[in-house]
């Protein structure tokens, strides 16, 4: 048997598909992936559904810390924005604190009243998904006000932008009778900004000689 350590983002997806050693050990039992969820709301509401649930069957203790994880979820959901691609951190980091209380009931190291002040935004391991998130973010807005001013960079012809596969060693695979599915132009511009020939050079291996 062999082990060895996950990077961060690929445990954030074994943990949230249903990961769990007895599976990854030859269990026969099957365990049914989570379906992911693609609104921030759908996280608390799940979350409410586990306060109905805990409200019946779980420890007053327990029942705290949940009604603190509803709490610090909903503030999340209306002072945050949540793109689809950041929720499972999320769910990632509630789950992993709400195992850690699993452990420390199971070693005896269980503080009553003091769990529950763990769903809090002091927590540190929250504060580094939420640095994450805020990080994601930032480099997606960079992505788009790149890609919006390589936009303009384009050359045109007749209002048309250019092909810029036209002008690439790989060239464009249209024809006369099936024009280019980007439904750019083709021609050779006088001049290119450096910053398209290197676009080029990244994505299609260089420009035509």
């Amino acid at each position: 048997m062999h082990f060895q350590p996950l990077a961060f983002d690929d445990k954030v997806t074994w943990y949230n598909n249903g990961g769990s050693n007895f599976q990854n050990l030859g269990s026969s039992t099957a365990i049914s992936k989570a379906p992911q969820p693609t609104d921030v709301h759908e996280v608390v509401a799940a979350c409410q559904t586990l306060e109905l649930f805990a409200s019946e069957y779980f420890s007053a203790d327990l029942k705290s810390s949940i009604t603190a994880l509803v709490a610090l979820v909903t503030g999340l959901a209306r002072s945050h924005v949540w793109e689809v691609d950041d929720l499972p951190l999320l769910v990632y980091w509630i789950n992993i604190t709400l195992e850690e209380y699993r452990t420390q009931v199971s070693h005896a190291t269980l503080v009553p009243g003091e769990f529950q002040k763990k769903f809090s935004l002091e927590n540190s391991s929250l504060q580094h998904i939420l640095q994450t998130v805020s990080s994601r973010q930032l480099q997606r807005l960079r992505n788009e006000i790149t890609q919006a001013d390589l936009e303009k960079l384009i050359p045109l012809q007749d209002g048309t932008q250019l092909c810029l596969r036209y002008l690439s060693v790989k060239g464009c695979r249209s024809i006369p009778t099936a024009p280019c599915f980007t439904g750019r132009a083709h021609f050779d511009p006088e001049s290119l900004h450096p910053r398209l020939k290197a676009l080029i050079k990244k994505r299609f291996g260089g420009l035509k000689t």
